[in-house]
Order: C-alpha cells, then structure tokens, then sequence
C-alpha cells in the first residue's frame, strides 16, 4: 500500500512534501519576526530611519508606494488562489462523497461479491482522492498564511511609507529653518554695517564678506540636509577640484583675484583707478567682476564718458591696476602758461612758480607725510622724493609756454586749477607785479655789467 500510495504520488505531481517544507520556512519566518519585533512600529521605524536625507527619504517614499502596491496585489492573488483552491477542495469532497455512498449502497445489495482486485482499486481510488484533498488543505493553509504574512507585510510598509513622510516634513522643515536663519543674519548684517560709526569703504567691504558668507553657509546647510555629507571625501574633492580647474578656470582665478581686491590693498566702490588703460570710477566689485565708470585722462579732463566697462576680476592676478584713490588721493596735475619773450621771462617764471608753490605748500607737505607713512622707511626713491611744484619751460608759438606741475587731491583739482590760473592772471596783470620784473631785470643787468 505504501509502495502503491508513493507511485499514485510520483503519477499525479503530488507536491504535499514542498509545500510542508515552504509552510515550516514561512513559520519559522514569522516565530523570527515576532521574537525580534517587541511591537508593531519598531521594524518600520528602524527602516525608515535608515534613511538620513531627503533624498534618500523622498526616493524611499516613492519606493514604498510602489511595494505596498505590489503587496497588496500579491495578497489578493494570494487570496484568489486560497478561493479557488477551496472550491475544487469543496468539489472534490463532494465528489468522494457522492463515491463513497455509492459503493456503500452497492455493498448492502445481494449479488456477487467483487474480486480482490476490484477492492484494491476501490481502495487506491479512496486513498488517492484523500491524498488529493489532504494537498489541497494544506495549499489552501499555505495560501491563507501567505496572505496573513502579505497583510502584515503591508501594514509594515504603510506604517513606513508615513514615518517616511513624516520625516521629509521633518527635512522640510529643516530647510525652512536654515532660510529663515539665513533671512535674519541677513537683516542682522544690514543693520550692523548701516552703523554710522563704520567708514563707507568698510562699510563696503563688511556688507560683501558677510553676505557672501550667509548665502554660502546657508546653501551648503541646505545641501547636506538634501544629499548629505560625502562619504568619500578625497575622492570627491580630487575629481571637483580637476574639474573645476579645467572648465571654470577663468571663473576660479577671478574669484581668487575678489579676495584680493578686497584686501588691503585692493579698490572699493568711488575709487579712481585704471586698469587695462581703462581709467574711472569703480561702481561695483563683484565676485568675478569689477565695473567703472569710464572718464577721461587724468591729467587731462577727467569727465565720465557714460560707458560702463566691466573687466573679470583675473586682472587682480594675472594683470595690473592702478588706484589713484589711495593715500589721501593725491594726484599730480599741471596748468599751462604763456609769457611773451623778452629779457624779464626767467623773473615771471620764478613768480608764476612762488604763487603757485604758495598756493600749494599745504597740499605738498600733507602729501609727503602721507606717501612716507605708507612707504617703508629703507625706501632709497623716498629719500630724494618732494612734492614742491617743478617748472618746466618749451617753446611755443607766441613765446614762451611754461609748464607748473603740483600736487593736489583729485576730488579738488579743478578747484585747484581754477584758483592757480586766477592767481597766475592777476600776477600778470598787477602793475606792482611788472616793476618788480623790471627792477629785478635791471640789477640782473647790472649784475651781468659787473
């Protein structure tokens, strides 16, 4: 019989030993899980505190949406076979019943009896179709147990697809946070360089440093809170920084040539300066670009010309610039004047340059203790350096034009010029003025007779 019941099992595709095995590995998966779970969030709260940033918990999120789909789809195919199992379990018992009745009644009528090997058949067909319901109930428990194990399945990941959410608010949040910082360090930094204690260019200067800085910090806070902090770090700045300097080369020299027009010895917005013989006034320093106010010649005119010339800030390293805004803002000018020839042209010289060394003797002592503060005191050029007008003599057309040059700041050198030629017209122009010339011309005379 049992050598019988093993070939009616190898016949049919009896799969009653698989599915004993897969029902003990399924109870002994759950046993596992109820000894390691002490509730029903603790499983779900781990997981979904595995993920740390908000990317990873938005992409978590969407993943969970879709396994708890998934899910849900196999509990119901899981319970479509557990129905579908039970009918043909339902049929079949039926069936044997319906047999079973049958073969009673035909044994309790008179007649022949059946042959032994009638009996066997009887009984192989009555073992078989046990057998067959015996499968059928245990697939039909497998199925509900799969289902049961689905639906906590499910539960784990609804339950983690809302800590999931619950923590990208909880990011959300964060993100908000480090805005709102960054909004009132913002206005802490207006209010602090809007101190009326604070020189304009400092003013200036704190205003860019300290903004850059928020917005920097407040954006790399950011950063790590979306992506988090890079796991391999050498890696990742060796690749940057080859990148970087390949491709942003030009972007990266000028916002190191920022650090060093913001420096000491740098310009500030009012500045007079020229750079790539564009002279001006500086209106803007930005982190790559610098913008003048286009003007004239220095020694010339001076007046804006109404272009706007914008050079990137490599200039601070790779070229050169000149700030005539420094110390005091001194400047060298010079005023043009003819004389007619004649015998008394080297006394008018000399009294054109006394008025004009008299007019300019305070601007040229402020100047030079200024330039020597700013100088090192080794400085061979300084020791030989003044700043008392020179003359210089060429001639001209109509006689002699005498060229003064002298030291005067650059916001009042028209103010200066205008009072120099003022003072050199009615030089010209004072009868005391020319007796003095001749009678210095006559004992020159006498002097050359002697």
């Amino acid at each position: 019989m049992a050598d019988a019941q093993q070939d009616f099992a190898r016949a049919v595709g009896d799969k009653r030993i698989r599915v004993q095995q897969e029902l003990a590995a399924h109870e002994a998966a759950m046993r596992k899980y109820d000894a390691e779970s002490h509730n029903e969030g603790e499983v779900a709260t781990v997981s979904a505190q595995r993920h740390g940033t908000l990317a990873e918990r938005i992409g978590a999120w969407l993943d969970q949406s879709t396994r708890s789909r998934l899910i849900k789809e196999a509990m119901q195919q899981a319970q479509a076979d557990a129905a579908v199992l039970t009918t043909k379990h339902n049929g079949l018992q039926s069936k044997s019943d319906r047999t079973s009745s049958r073969n009673e009644q035909t044994s309790e009528q008179p007649g022949p009896v059946p042959s032994r090997s009638d009996q066997l058949a009887i009984l192989q067909n009555r073992s078989a179709q046990r057998q067959l319901l015996a499968i059928y109930d245990d697939r039909i428990q497998t199925e509900r147990q799969l289902a049961a194990v689905y639906g906590k399945w499910a539960d784990q990941v609804l339950l983690q697809h809302q800590i999931g959410l619950h923590l990208i608010l909880s990011s959300v949040a964060l993100i908000a946070f480090i805005v709102l910082c960054a909004i009132v360090f913002d206005a802490l930094v207006r209010r602090l360089v809007n101190h009326p204690g604070l020189d304009r260019r400092r003013k200036q200067t704190l205003n860019i440093i300290l903004k850059f800085g928020i917005q920097f910090t407040g954006v790399l806070l950011i950063l790590f809170v979306i992506f988090g902090a890079p796991s391999q770090m050498p890696t990742i700045l060796g690749l940057t920084t080859a990148g970087l300097t390949v491709v942003l080369q030009d972007f990266i020299i000028a916002f190191l040539g920022w650090f060093i027009l913001m420096g000491k010895n740098g310009i500030r917005v009012g500045d007079w300066v020229e750079i790539n013989a564009v002279g001006g006034e500086v209106v803007e320093v930005g982190l790559f670009r610098t913008a003048l106010l286009e003007t004239g010649n220095w020694t010339d005119k001076g007046h804006p010309t109404g272009r706007r010339v914008t050079f990137i800030n490599s200039f601070a390293i790779k070229g050169q610039f000149f700030n005539f805004s420094t110390t005091g803002q001194w400047m060298w000018d010079e005023i043009t004047v003819s004389i007619p020839p004649g015998s008394d042209s080297q006394t008018t010289i000399e009294l054109i340059r006394d008025a004009v060394l008299k007019e300019t003797q305070a601007d040229a002592r402020l100047a030079e203790r200024e330039w020597r503060r700013v100088t090192p005191q080794s400085s061979v050029a300084l020791s030989h350096f003044t700043a008392d007008p020179a003359v210089d003599m060429r001639p001209g057309g109509s006689g002699i034009d005498v060229v003064v040059r002298y030291v005067t700041r650059a916001s009042y050198r028209f103010d200066v010029k205008n009072r120099l030629y003022t003072c050199v017209i009615n030089l010209l122009h004072k009868p005391a003025a020319f007796e003095r010339v001749d009678e210095l011309a006559r004992t020159g005379k006498e002097c050359n007779e002697t």
